[in-house]
């Protein structure tokens, strides 16, 4: 027993000495952060989610409404007066304006293109004002006769100016209402004694000029510009021919009768013949290269032979339906002519009319055209020939080596077809041979696809 107590005792003592020690090795002597653990901790356990709610049937979309159209933008506004747009980009124009001011004077206008640059030119006469003898505007007076020489006319009732000597110094000639007391009627073939640039630019002719004979003012070198009074009634054959220089011209109201290559080879770049003007000359305007635009009066009935022969630059013409005639190559090699439009009153298109206008892709016909004379289109760019109910005859070369043309509508009634009318047009594959057509000459169709036709 007493052993069991001793033994008893002994545990005791030494639970407690192994207590003690403990105590002292978890008390360091420097306060220092205690080690972190690197065991991670157990994370919690997942909670099961939540089932998903379930999802909604969608409601039917309400169909959109149609967007309105678009209001158009109301265009731009011009920012110059004429509302013209450059051709280069298409942007607007500045206005014109004129670089020189003056009367009796060529003045010149600029107009620019803000934004790519491009600039334009123009020019305008600004022709003196005369009355009794002197500009309105500046004050001049008429020429001084005693620079100038006189010859009384045949039937001795007035003076034809003959001569403008070395004293006359000024680039006006305003011939004199007067000489001698008899008026100055008209001008003779004029000699200008100088010939370096003190001769005439500008020449006016009063109140008193009915006429310009034969070669009145033929090859004048330095002639820019002729102005008339309307008391001008006629112009003789060449009496404004071979002025390369003359751009500018006021014809007279008045005038009615016009000779043969009055304008013949001049400078001319524009024309507005009046509408007293019944007949056009041979010729009148022939190889006039400058002349652009031609505006014919409402009474013209008679266009000359060759009236615009060769005029390479000729755009436009504007032909009354007062025109019952047109002459022969009337506008032969009018090479930049695209339209044109028959007057009502002529029935025959002449020989070699249109020949070798190579620009011409619009012709406007009338019903009443009965001849379509030798070579009339020869060379041209058109296109068809539509049906021309009364149409008989169809010339020789009529539509030589029309190479555009593609569609021939023949009228019955239409009797002749002369030879090589429609020689080598090589895209003319729709035609139809009337019953009438009683004489078809040789090669009439050559080299055309619908030539089988006509065999």
């Amino acid at each position: 027993m007493k052993r069991v107590l001793a033994f008893l005792l002994a545990m005791m003592l030494a639970l407690s000495l192994c207590a003690c020690g403990s105590k002292e090795n978890l008390a360091p002597a420097d306060p220092v952060s205690p080690p972190v653990s690197s065991t991670p901790e157990p994370s919690k356990p997942t909670e099961p989610s939540a089932p998903e709610k379930p999802t909604e049937p969608t409601a039917p979309t309400t169909p959109e409404k149609p967007a309105e159209p678009a209001v158009p933008e109301e265009p731009a506004k011009p920012t110059n007066r004429d509302g013209a747009k450059c051709s280069v980009c298409g942007n607007w124009l500045t206005d014109w304006a004129a670089t020189n001011q003056g009367c009796g004077v060529v003045v010149f206008y600029q107009r620019n293109c803000p934004t790519c640059q491009a600039g334009f030119f123009k020019e305008e006469m600004v022709w003196h004002t005369l009355e009794d003898g002197k500009c309105t505007q500046c004050g001049k007076s008429e020429t001084d006769p005693a620079n100038l020489q006189f010859k009384l006319n045949e039937a001795g009732t007035g003076y034809e100016l003959i001569r403008v000597t070395f004293n006359h110094q000024d680039p006006d000639l305003i011939v004199p209402r007067m000489y001698n007391d008899l008026p100055v009627v008209g001008i003779q073939s004029l000699i200008v004694d100088r010939q370096d640039n003190l001769q005439p630019h500008f020449i006016y002719l009063q109140n008193t000029a009915t006429y310009l004979k034969d070669n009145a003012l033929k090859k004048l070198g330095c002639l820019e510009g002729v102005w008339m009074a309307d008391s001008v009634t006629s112009l003789g054959n060449y009496a404004l021919a071979a002025n390369q220089s003359l751009r500018h011209l006021r014809l007279s109201e008045n005038l009615s009768e016009m000779g043969m290559y009055v304008f013949a080879s001049s400078g001319l770049q524009e024309v507005t013949l009046p509408d007293n003007l019944t007949k056009l000359g041979v010729a009148a305007f022939a190889q006039c290269k400058s002349l652009r635009t031609v505006k014919i009066g409402s009474r013209l009935q008679d266009v000359g032979e060759a009236a615009f022969a060769q005029c390479t630059a000729l755009e436009t013409v504007e032909m009354p339906n007062s025109v019952t005639t047109i002459g022969n190559t009337a506008f032969y090699l009018c090479s930049a002519l695209e339209r044109f439009e028959l007057p009502k009153k002529v029935t025959v298109v002449p020989t070699d009319c249109f020949a070798d206008c190579t620009a011409l892709t619009t012709v406007v016909w009338h019903d009443d055209i009965t001849t379509i004379g030798s070579g009339a289109f020869s060379h041209c760019p058109i296109s068809e020939l539509p049906l021309l109910p009364r149409l008989t005859t169809i010339g020789s070369g009529a539509f030589r080596e029309c190479k555009t043309l593609t569609a021939v509508t023949l009228p019955q009634g239409l009797s002749t077809i002369e030879a090589n009318a429609f020689y080598a047009c090589t895209s003319l594959t729709s035609a139809n041979r009337p019953d009438t057509l009683s004489t078809i000459g040789k090669d009439a169709f050559y080299c055309c696809p619908v030539e089988e036709l006509f065999k």
